[in-house]
């Protein structure tokens, strides 16, 4: 119904949240493996980036995957500032890639019209008759990418 087709932006599709998300999970993943490689790259910062990656494989609702997709947004960053300087040519290129398309990925989430739409159906479901339906059948609002 209208809550599976909200909820349909958020979690299945190839244009998807969770599909944007994987992909941007997967370039971080490769900036923190690139970065693995380049000599005198503080530890912390790696361990940091790795942590955040995997705390996105666990499934979460939107606001708990906005939280962690934020923390990791903090971590790559942290982490790519950090190697940049210390790579080589080669690993500058790769580093650059990688952190292109996870900046990229990055625009792409918070452009997503999922807000929008969980709202516009929050407001739907707010509204009567749906307020009384919803309640007997046990419909929530629907959780805000934020």
């Amino acid at each position: 119904g209208y809550y599976s087709d909200t909820m349909a932006g958020f979690n299945s599709g190839k244009y998807s949240i969770t599909a944007d998300l994987d992909q941007r999970v997967s370039a971080a993943a490769n900036v923190v493996t690139v970065a693995k490689k380049i000599a005198g790259v503080d530890q912390t910062l790696l361990a940091a980036a790795e942590e955040a990656v995997n705390a996105l494989s666990e499934p979460m609702g939107p606001a708990d995957t906005y939280a962690a997709n934020e923390a990791l947004n903090t971590a790559v960053e942290a982490l790519y500032d950090a190697a940049l300087p210390l790579a080589s040519a080669d690993q500058k290129d790769l580093l650059s890639e990688q952190h292109s398309e996870f900046m990229s990925r990055g625009t792409i989430l918070r452009n997503s019209p999922y807000n929008e739409e969980a709202e516009q159906f929050n407001k739907d479901r707010n509204a009567f008759p749906a307020s009384l339906i919803g309640a007997l059948w046990g419909v929530d609002e629907a959780e805000y990418f934020a």
